[in-house]
């Protein structure tokens, strides 16, 4: 079964890994990342990705998602036309934040296929008037959500019109819809977000506010899934992250996503936590010498150790782990201690959770409502 996820300057990471999360390989999905071109796109958070296909390159898709951003313009050139000519084999049309007022403007839909709308709404006000005081709206097949923490509830709605079984594929990811609210409380949490949203794009466009830094280690078919997630919360938490590699440039992670590494690893120096992430390359990286003496060198300058799945293999070659006692780390609650290595996605956001709550004080409640986890 196809998807395509269409993408839009100032994307929001979180949308794009949890997209990928449901729609995956792993679960019968083959699932194609577009732009309006083909090439580089940036995120709110400053992550720049590059995708390998413009919407006019696509085929015939069952589902296509589109995400939302402080980016998403009102003209969305070839995507209208591409909806419209497959519109007999789509199933299901996803529109997130923003991208559901302007896919409603387009024609294609109606208006009263909107969620209550975002700041944009105020806008044009005079010409949309009938949308609904609701956190997701089904109308045939579009699906709509004004506010990114409802997008699980919105995939969801996604795989029920594909006729699959929603349950098993989010058990799987530890998954859980948000509780949806109407009407008037609708409307308070509308505000709520949308005052947080303004004050986390303020302090992403501020200079030198990040409090934090961390190293995140990019290699050759890496898993991209690990590296969006982390990126949305670390910038909530005030991260500054390096991206490196072994030489700077665009990385392919294991999706048809590119990942931007400005740097290389031998400019790396003290950070607060180093991120390992997984993926099948790991395998190549074991081999390399001089990686390993670097990641020797990377553990004595990192307060943190941040391992994802393979990753920790790369860590335990370095010789990292050499005088740590093993019984002592295994007995660690998660998120506790120098090292973190976790065995999967989830564990790697709880031990980042705990981090939070810990070491920051950061309410970790803002997590599932805000970070789409």
């Amino acid at each position: 079964m196809q998807i395509v996820i269409y993408l839009e300057e100032n994307f929001r990471t979180s949308d794009l890994a949890l997209a990928l999360r449901i729609f995956s390989q792993e679960n019968g999905f083959d699932t194609f990342v577009a732009g309006k071109r083909a090439g580089k796109i940036t995120s709110l958070s400053n992550l720049e990705i590059a995708v390998n296909y413009s919407v006019l390159d696509l085929p015939a898709t069952d589902a296509i998602i589109i995400l939302g951003g402080e980016g998403v313009q009102a003209d969305f050139l070839g995507l209208n036309d591409y909806i419209y000519k497959n519109m007999s084999n789509l199933k299901a049309v996803c529109a997130l934040s923003a991208a559901a007022f302007f896919v409603a403007k387009s024609g294609l839909f109606t208006e009263n296929a909107l969620t209550m709308p975002t700041e944009l709404y105020k806008k044009e006000k005079k010409n949309f008037k009938n949308y609904q005081l609701a956190p997701v709206v089904v109308s045939d097949n579009l699906i709509t959500t004004a506010i990114p923490s409802f997008s699980v509830n919105a995939y969801y709605q996604v795989l029920d019109l594909l006729m699959l079984d929603s349950s098993e594929i989010f058990t799987s990811q530890n998954l859980a819809l948000a509780p949806l609210v109407f009407d008037k409380n609708y409307k308070k949490m509308l505000k709520s977000f949308a005052k947080a949203n303004n004050n986390y794009i303020k302090n992403l466009k501020r200079k030198n506010t990040a409090k934090y830094e961390a190293t995140c280690y990019l290699f050759e078919n890496m898993r991209a899934v690990d590296i969006l997630m982390l990126d949305n919360i670390l910038s909530h938490l005030s991260y500054r992250v390096n991206y490196i590699a072994d030489v700077s440039g665009m990385i392919a992670g294991d999706i048809g996503i590119e990942f931007s590494a400005p740097n290389a690893i031998k400019t790396a120096g003290k950070t607060d936590l180093l991120i390992i992430p997984s993926g099948e390359g790991i395998e190549r990286c074991i081999v390399s010498s001089f990686l390993r003496h670097w990641l020797e060198k990377m553990a004595l300058l990192s307060y943190r150790i941040l391992t994802i799945g393979e990753g920790e293999k790369l860590i335990g070659v370095s010789g990292a782990l050499r005088d740590v006692d093993v019984d002592y780390l295994n007995s660690l609650a998660l998120g506790e201690g120098k090292f973190l290595l976790t065995k999967d996605n989830n564990q790697a956001i709880g031990a980042l959770k705990k981090i939070a709550s810990k070491d920051y004080k950061f309410d970790v409640e803002l997590f599932d409502k805000y970070f789409n986890i």
